[in-house]
């Protein structure tokens, strides 16, 4: 009776659990083929599509760009990964290091959804040597004989199986296997590739472009309409003959010389306007889906927009993918290699930070000294403030230095909106801001949003983006400017500017400030 009781304390997480009575993972063959796409059609898309392996690899770049550091628990567990490493860099036809390994693993998971690598030991089994990577068209589950992934008492799947392209088959442990996903949907097993919900899209920008390209070839080589004979000069079977021989190449003549009563003309095709633009909503989706800002994908600064917003934006899309390839790494590989050493140390990576950031003190020192003056000038400039700091000299855009930005966050500015313009962002209803002026300065840096004698908060200005009339009006659901407030303040004006912004900061209720008439655009100084 003792022992029993003994036993029954020991924690319910210790003992093997039992398998679920279903699992999506179990039944689960291949989310491919709910949209009858195959993995070859994923390695196609991206081997021949220039904007998405451009995505995928600049995806895989920003993961690993700026580096890791790797934390050991003690010295005998260091030893151990690092001469793991050396003998994976060794062994690999490539000579791979750590962090080729995870840029390349990056890629296959948003290729094919999944990246796997074999832990291959020694002769002996005492010690692993390589990391191979398996092609991911090559790898599954083990299956029983309904297609389901075989499970073991525990409800996790027995192990994986390799085909290259044979009927023969190797199977492998789980253990033997590093399995990395970025993203799953409940408990499956297998990843959901980058490509899939981009794939249709893909297929009809392809139509598309192709379309386009006919449209072009087309228009400079159009069909000819070519009349044999008139009623004076009946034409023979034979005539038409020859004079369909004299025309195959007519585009590649300098002249064509023929009898009066032949005549020549071209059927001239439609020629699709704004040609340019078709493809733009296409482009949309894949921007969206890669999460890859557009001014690096597309490299178009019309597009572009505020660095603070771009960095925020790429921190929040590398952060989870990160935390996946941590624990890849760390229990998957890591973990084996220890396990087979019989050493119980842990190995921990730490990510360096996406967005660096400068000394604080340094940075409140640097601008004390361009704040402080001797004999009407300030101690250093701002350029000479940027070197101290190791900021760069020239920005891509016509923006303030991070220095100035700084500054100006302890001592914003004001955007002045005519009434009730800047009620209606209070209010949120609207959502953009439209200029006859293009702003080089206030872009991206805090701003007060007044309007009237009130001051209904802060707000960040993003690039400009220059728009025509017809798109003035195409976006007045978000700019909320009438069309009579448009002939009234800019009668002559054949192109606008148009300001997406984020809202920093809402007052409620609204601040009174200093209102002075005849305010334009901004105000340098907001008294409240």
């Amino acid at each position: 009776m003792k022992i029993l009781q003994t036993l029954a304390k020991i924690p319910r997480q210790l003992r093997p659990r039992s398998p679920p009575a279903y699992s999506v993972a179990s039944s689960q063959s291949n989310v491919l083929q709910d949209f009858s796409i195959t993995k070859e059609d994923l390695k196609t898309a991206y081997l021949s599509h220039p904007i998405v392996n451009r995505a995928i690899h600049f995806r895989a770049d920003l993961i690993v760009a700026r580096g890791f550091t790797l934390e050991f628990s003690d010295p005998r567990t260091k030893e151990i990964i690092l001469e793991f490493l050396n003998d994976t860099k060794f062994n690999s036809p490539f000579n791979s290091d750590l962090k080729a390994i995870i840029r390349n693993a990056c890629i296959d998971c948003d290729v094919f959804g999944n990246a796997f690598h074999h832990l291959i030991p020694n002769k002996t089994r005492t010690k692993i040597v390589k990391l191979a990577p398996l092609h991911p068209i090559d790898v599954d589950f083990q299956r029983d004989a309904q297609g389901s992934i075989r499970l073991d008492s525990t409800g996790e799947p027995v192990g994986y199986v390799f085909r290259a392209g044979t009927p023969e088959e190797r199977k492998f442990k789980r253990s033997e296997i590093a399995h990395l996903t970025f993203e799953t949907i409940g408990d499956e097993l297998l990843g959901i590739p980058l490509l899939l919900p981009m794939f249709r899209t893909l297929e009809r920008l392809a139509n598309i472009e192709f379309s386009i390209s006919q449209a072009l070839y087309k228009h400079g080589f159009p069909t000819r309409d070519i009349s044999v004979g008139d009623p004076d000069h009946p034409p023979t079977a034979e005539d038409i003959e020859q004079v369909a021989e004299q025309v195959k190449n007519l585009d590649a003549a300098s002249e064509y010389t023929h009898p009066y009563y032949f005549k020549v003309s071209s059927i001239d095709p439609k020629f699709p306007s704004n040609i340019q633009n078709v493809p733009e909503f296409f482009l949309s989706q894949i921007v969206a889906i890669s999460g890859i800002p557009r001014r690096f994908l597309l490299g178009e600064e019309k597009f572009a927009t505020s660095l603070p917003a771009l960095q925020r934006n790429l921190k929040l899309m590398l952060e989870p993918l990160q935390a996946r390839v941590k624990v890849w790494l760390e229990e998957q590989i890591f973990r084996q290699v220890l396990d087979i050493r019989k050493c119980d140390g842990t190995v921990s990576l730490t990510w360096s930070p996406i967005l660096e950031q400068a000394d604080p003190q340094l940075v409140r020192d640097t601008i004390a000294l361009v704040q402080t003056t001797a004999d009407g000038k300030p101690l250093i400039s701002w350029e000479e403030a940027r070197e101290r700091l190791k900021l760069p000299k020239s920005f891509p855009e016509p923006k303030l230095s991070s220095l100035q930005r700084l500054y100006s966050e302890r001592n914003p500015s004001g955007l002045y909106l005519v009434e009730p313009h800047g009620e209606l962002i209070w209010l949120r209803r609207k959502k953009a801001i439209v200029k006859s002026v293009k702003f080089s300065s206030h872009i991206g840096e805090p701003l007060f949003l007044l309007s009237g004698k009130y001051c209904y908060g802060i707000i960040r200005l993003d690039s400009p983006v220059e728009i025509t009339l017809k798109e003035f009006r195409e976006l007045t659901p978000k700019h909320l400017i009438t069309e009579d407030e448009r002939e009234r303040w800019w009668p002559h004006k054949k192109k606008l500017f148009y300001y997406h912004f984020t809202i920093e900061k809402l007052f409620d209720p609204p601040r009174k400030w200093k209102y002075v008439p005849g305010i334009q655009n901004f105000v340098q100084h907001v008294e409240f």
